[in-house]
């Protein structure tokens, strides 16, 4: 969204659609599960669902940008990637921030060239951070975000819905080719958050 010639923007990795109809399989399938555990009209209030067709893996979260520094942004993030090989990862476990005993956010894990990951999350934290932007002082959690639990859930209700996480055997394992990163907007409206690319950054090939 663009206010004062401001862009919210952040920096991940696209998920082809195989990934999101697999987590719209697993968001629909707990959905059902938590609202059987704590009655509709309950689950409703405790736990807000992530749109599947919008996910992704966030790499960098820059916050309102400038739009006139949106073109430095992008040369700065070309040379970061230009020598990182291509890589493949895959969705894995389904888990929680900070436990599924207490949890806040239910999340869907990835697998496979994870150091290949860091080091790619690395290096754009570290171009980013010579651009202004503060790097980041947690380690990095490569997850896909499934749902958010409100403030308004009791401690009751989050314990149920960790046992529901708990219990599912998660999604079925797609792979995932990842050949770029892309700088992305992200508009904000009371029907949710709507993301789209700014530019695309292909990772080396050998």
């Amino acid at each position: 969204m663009i206010v004062d010639d401001h862009v919210r923007a952040f920096i991940a990795v696209e998920l082809p659609d195989e990934v999101k109809d697999a987590l719209s399989k697993v968001e629909a399938r707990i959905a059902r599960r938590v609202s059987a555990a704590l009655g509709a009209d309950a689950a409703d209030k405790a736990i807000k669902w992530v749109d599947p067709r919008g996910v992704h893996v966030t790499m960098k979260f820059l916050g309102a940008v400038p739009a006139s520094r949106l073109s430095l942004i992008e040369r700065s993030l070309y040379r970061a990637v230009g020598n990182v090989q291509q890589l493949h990862i895959e969705v894995a476990d389904l888990g929680a921030f900070p436990n599924p005993r207490r949890p806040r956010v239910l999340w869907v894990g990835l697998r496979g060239d994870l150091e290949e990951l860091e080091k790619l999350h690395s290096l754009v934290d570290a171009e980013m951070a010579r651009l202004g932007f503060p790097a980041e002082a947690r380690p990095f959690s490569p997850h896909i975000t499934l749902a958010r639990l409100r403030e308004t859930a009791s401690p009751e209700e989050r314990q149920k819905i960790g046992e529901v996480l708990e219990a599912d055997s998660g999604p079925v394992p797609v792979p995932v080719h990842v050949g770029a990163i892309s700088l992305m907007r992200s508009e904000l409206s009371r029907a949710g958050a709507r993301y789209t690319r700014l530019a695309h950054f292909p990772l080396a090939t050998e």
